[in-house]
């Protein structure tokens, strides 16, 4: 990870972990793409470094970790169930036998359900010997309250334009400022979203034809609206990252106009609150989510 972004994070965590003393369980919380899940990653790195022991164990550090899947037939990330959360409960013992270090990532932790969380409690509030768990996500509200008040909580903001462009032009060396630009532009903060849009030139293009495309499903062309609509519902698994980054262009288009009429302004609000709908909805309903998708269209085209 380009150490020009959450550096202030990683300069308190080589603080922390290169002590002898420190908390064995965290919450990494924050904006989706803003690099925490690298940064546990580099959690991991630290804890393996010959001269960096933190522990009695050994140098060697094992790394586990969970994260929701994916359910095929709905293309919605599943809940991490409590089976998967015993499972690791019984590697960690095992490899407390052993005498090891052992870091445990609960990657998008706002996806363990009553029971699972439950369970995790158990090992945050007795954890084993050399163990350190670091939960991740980007809505810590959805944390359970008192996994929450028993964890270290570090927070990961969203980068400014000039770190991220100072970040890929360190990572990308060869990619042109024109790019670098673009990208940081609409990657909104978010330097593991703008890292993908320059290493898979597809995902790029595909983000600039989604606001092309919306551009002119909200100028009144509902034929591409619900062409829209019928192919987000197949992508369900991009569609709640797709609405965050409409909304951030939607922002932008506020902040950055400066002649901007009243009335238009007020028009991009009442959208940016129509899309928020559609993703709490997306997420807590069993609706269709072609049929939530077409009911904004047909809502906000003028």
């Amino acid at each position: 990870m380009n150490q020009i972004i959450n550096k202030n994070q990683l300069t308190f965590l080589k603080k922390v972990f290169t002590s002898r003393r420190f908390a064995q369980s965290w919450i990494f919380h924050g904006p989706s793409g803003t690099g925490k899940f690298e940064m546990a990653l580099r959690v991991a790195k630290m804890l393996k470094g010959k001269n960096k022991q933190i522990s009695s164990a050994t140098n060697d550090c094992e790394l586990l970790v969970v994260e929701p899947e994916i359910d095929e037939e709905t293309g919605k990330e599943k809940e991490i169930s409590i089976d998967k959360i015993k499972e690791v409960i019984r590697k960690l013992g095992f490899l407390n036998k052993e005498q090891k270090t052992k870091l445990l990532i609960v990657n998008k932790a706002e996806k363990l359900n009553q029971y699972s969380a439950n369970a995790l409690l158990k090992i945050i509030e007795e954890p084993f010997e050399d163990s350190i768990i670091i939960l991740i996500t980007d809505n810590l509200e959805r944390i359970l309250p008192t996994i929450a008040s028993r964890t270290i909580k570090l927070f990961f903001p969203l980068s400014t334009q000039t770190e991220i462009v100072s970040a890929l032009k360190e990572i990308f060396s060869s990619v042109d400022n024109a790019t670098i630009l673009k990208v940081s532009e609409l990657s909104h903060g978010r330097i593991e979203t703008a890292k993908k849009m320059i290493s898979d030139p597809t995902e790029l293009a595909r983000i600039e034809r989604l606001i092309a495309n919306f551009r002119m499903a909200l100028k009144g062309d509902l034929t591409l609206g619900f062409e829209l609509a019928d192919n987000w519902s197949v992508e369900k698994a991009e569609l709640e990252r797709d609405i965050d980054q409409l909304v951030f262009y939607l922002r932008n288009v506020i902040i950055k106009s400066a002649k901007i009429s009243f009335q238009t302004a007020n028009r991009v609000r009442f959208i940016i609150q129509k899309l928020l709908e559609v993703k709490s909805k997306i997420s807590s309903s069993n609706v269709s989510v072609k049929l939530i998708l077409e009911n904004f269209f047909t809502q906000v085209s003028s």
